[in-house]
């Protein structure tokens, strides 16, 4: 039927598409010299951050990559996982390891590159980077208005331990 047929040609170029990317994917580990290759994929990830705020709309208003990660250029203990398509930086995880407890402090995919597990791999790849420094405790910090990532890092076997109120 003209249905199936569809759906038949459908199916082979969603494949196509994202064998295609994974094919050409490569995860790397950019050194912190080289921690403005995430800026705009960070610049995206605070826009995000900004819309869904209910109470923070002026912390991310106010945020900039560079008051962000200018203490973490100094720390030795840090691992930056850059995902690259076509020489483009498509999704990145930025962590940090301290004596016995370890950060994801940020993480964005691009998102046309999302559902695919990549995001999945790259804190894998940091669990593993910690874990291999000895830490005991790693944890991830969700942004007020992102509550939708939580089904998403429990999958991945983080479960949510407090819940955190500031004083504006």
């Amino acid at each position: 039927s003209f249905t199936t047929d569809i759906i038949r040609l459908m199916i082979p170029l969603n494949c196509a598409l994202y064998l295609q990317t994974m094919i050409n994917m490569k995860i790397v580990e950019l050194p912190i010299n080289e921690i403005s290759k995430i800026k705009p994929l960070w610049e995206l990830l605070n826009k995000t951050h900004y819309e869904n705020s209910n109470n923070w709309k002026s912390h991310f208003a106010e945020q900039t990559f560079e008051k962000r990660f200018e203490k973490l250029k100094t720390d030795k203990n840090v691992l930056i996982l850059a995902a690259i398509v076509d020489d483009n930086i498509i999704a990145y995880c930025f962590s940090v390891a301290n004596d016995t407890s370890g950060e994801i402090a940020s993480i964005f995919v691009g998102k046309e590159f999302r559902n695919q597990s990549l995001g999945k791999k790259l804190i894998s790849k940091s669990i593993a980077w910690m874990k291999s420094k000895k830490i005991e405790k790693i944890v991830i910090g969700v942004a007020e208005g992102n509550e939708k990532v939580f089904p998403f890092y429990e999958g991945i076997g983080f479960k949510k331990s407090a819940t955190v109120f500031k004083l504006q």
